[in-house]
């Protein structure tokens, strides 16, 4: 039980750490999404029992890997909870004329509409954790002068889209798409 509560300080304490770092101004420069999307899925799959789906076609844009990469992981870390194993948790990133997004779709428990409300307001639901990591997820999508958008179904899981416009505050994201797909592992 101490090791359970340290490891949960310790969690705490990181997101705490991160969030004053997000705060601060960070270089925007050409990164591959696709590529950042891949990683991430890969280094998340040994974590837990789930079936892994990543893919992404929004190619190059003006991001700070590093932010956008712990934007992904609270996210992610999120769909663990709420999930079993053999649950799917999908990242997919796509690329329109208006920008480019990325989707981390679980399909877990799901949250009922005033749950969705809360989350989307900035509150923290019931007791699922700090809020932290949602405090992160929006700070960096504020500095891409992007947007949140949360849909959920109790029973049929949670998708949270992350959307960027093609042209944020100052940035210009147009770029070649390329394509990725990484093979979900139970296929």
């Amino acid at each position: 039980m101490v090791l359970d509560e340290l490891d949960k300080l310790a969690r705490i304490t990181q997101r705490v750490v991160t969030l004053m770092q997000v705060e601060e101004p960070h270089p925007l420069r050409p990164g591959d999404v696709d590529r950042a999307v891949e990683r991430i899925a890969r280094r998340w799959r040994p974590s837990a029992d789930r079936q892994w789906y990543a893919s992404s076609d929004v190619g190059l844009a003006v991001i700070n890997a590093e932010r956008l990469e712990a934007a992904i992981d609270c996210l992610i870390e999120n769909a663990l909870k709420f999930t079993g194993p053999g649950d799917r948790i999908a990242l997919t990133g796509t690329r329109e004329p208006a920008g480019w997004q990325i989707e981390i779709a679980d399909s877990g428990t799901g949250m009922t509409a005033e749950q969705v409300a809360a989350l989307s307001s900035g509150r923290p639901i019931g007791h699922t954790g700090t809020g932290l990591g949602m405090a992160i997820v929006r700070s960096v999508l504020k500095a891409l002068g992007g947007e949140l958008h949360i849909h959920s179904t109790v029973g049929a899981g949670t998708v949270v889209t992350l959307a960027v416009p093609a042209a944020g505050p100052g940035l210009d994201t147009a770029a070649a798409p390329a394509d990725l797909t990484v093979a979900d592992p139970a296929a």
